[in-house]
């Protein structure tokens, strides 16, 4: 078989590349529309941002102002409480991401390397949770926390955050855990190390990409908790920005100031878009070499 010339070869790659595109059309025709409308919502609330109050309700609010009024962003994490609520909502989403990781990576190391008769059922309880509404246990989970005097603490949150990403976590992790080598750890013993040493020197850097994609998940959750906050805490102090954004933009009803209102929300969402845009890779590769190992 004679071997194809370079204009035969770029030929059927070009075939080969509108195949593909062809295949993946259907795709685009039903996110396209998603993916357009939230680009141009962000780039509206970016218009409105850079407006002062007066222009928006004389102007419309589809106007563009010139030059940009910059000083809303400054207003808004002043005057308008933004800048305590962000530090709240990156106080809960640190402690809360670093809780679920190590709390997560323990179970999920004994559960897959430690032999006891009470590890499988542990595991498939763990799925069973990862299908339990969460919402069905609201009323005795907040009951539970009335009971033990945790409402209106951080500790209630904490423990939220902690325990109800407990069974995904556990889910993904597991898989790296399990088909580590045992040989490390037998190296590992010979050479003086304990239980601790082993886990946390060895095998838990080993599993990093299954950590990263668990922490990128859970920071953008507690992130984005709404309904928590919303439950459990009582003082304005405490409340994270997205829960704080919500009650400006009930008070903006009768402040009437759109502008800030929407600097106020695109300040919320920069840090998830920073995440997004600096961790795709990782988020992927976690949850691939996840499912390979599985």
């Amino acid at each position: 078989m004679s071997p194809l010339i370079p204009s035969e070869k770029k030929s059927k790659f070009n075939l080969n590349k509108i195949k593909n595109s062809l295949r993946s059309l259907p795709a685009w025709l039903v996110v396209g529309p998603f993916c357009l409308s939230a680009l141009l919502a962000i780039l509206w609330a970016l218009t409105v941002s850079l407006r002062t109050n007066q222009d928006f309700f004389t102007r419309g609010a589809f106007a563009i102002q010139i030059p940009p009024y910059i000083k809303n962003y400054f207003l808004a994490w002043t005057q308008m409480r933004v800048g305590r609520y962000f530090l709240n909502s990156v106080f809960y989403s640190v402690v809360g991401t670093l809780g679920a990781i190590l709390l997560a990576a323990m179970i999920s190391y004994v559960l897959s390397r430690v032999e006891f008769k009470m590890a499988k059922p542990i595991y498939v309880f763990f799925l069973f949770l990862m299908m339990w509404p969460g919402w069905v246990s609201l009323l005795p989970s907040y009951m539970w926390m009335r009971a033990l005097g945790l409402i209106d603490t951080y500790l209630v949150l904490f423990l939220g955050y902690w325990l109800g990403s407990l069974p995904f976590n556990c889910f993904l992790l597991f898989s790296f855990f399990e088909t580590l080598p045992k040989e490390l750890e037998e190296a590992a013993l010979i050479d003086g190390a304990n239980a601790w040493q082993i886990f946390w020197k060895v095998m838990f850097p080993l599993a990093r990409p299954g950590v990263i994609t668990i922490g990128i998940f859970s920071f953008i959750n507690i992130w984005n908790d709404f309904f928590s906050p919303l439950i459990y805490l009582r003082n304005p102090d405490k409340y994270p920005l997205a829960l704080g954004i919500q009650l400006l933009s009930v008070s903006s009803t009768y402040a009437a100031d759109h502008p800030r209102l929407f600097a106020g929300m695109l300040i919320f969402l920069v840090p998830i878009l920073v995440i997004y845009f600096l961790m795709r890779d990782r988020i992927t590769e976690g949850l691939t070499v996840g499912a390979i190992k599985g």
